[in-house]
């Protein structure tokens, strides 16, 4: 989760799930929705309540996602509101998604040894 974001349910409605090895860019809000696992939150994205975002997908910067919409695992989408672009099931790019999550991981450890 990086800078500026904001994670927040709706009390007894909507809770914000994240799935493992999900990459949520700065300032993004999740609001009530769920986020399957290996996905990529572009910068400034908004989801909003009851949304679920298929494993393996992005959402581009600055896209908002309205509320009930369901999308596919391995999914590109962008735009205001957001909107189906194509299918991101190759593996070249769901190594990409990988990577950027584990990139995180790694700076975490750098930072907290730089601040010793």
């Amino acid at each position: 989760v990086q800078d500026c974001s904001v994670l927040h349910g709706m009390l007894n409605k909507y809770k914000v799930i994240v799935g493992d090895w999900v990459t949520i860019g700065h300032n993004v809000t999740l609001h009530g929705c769920t986020v399957e696992d290996d996905c990529l939150i572009g910068m400034g994205a908004v989801i909003l309540n009851n949304a679920v975002v298929g494993k393996g997908s992005i959402i581009a910067a600055g896209t908002v996602i309205p509320e009930n919409t369901v999308i596919e695992p391995y999914s590109l989408w962008a735009g205001l509101p957001g909107k189906f672009k194509k299918k991101i099931d190759d593996p070249e790019t769901q190594a990409m998604i990988r990577q950027y999550a584990k990139n995180y991981l790694g700076y975490t450890q750098q930072y907290l040894s730089e601040a010793r």
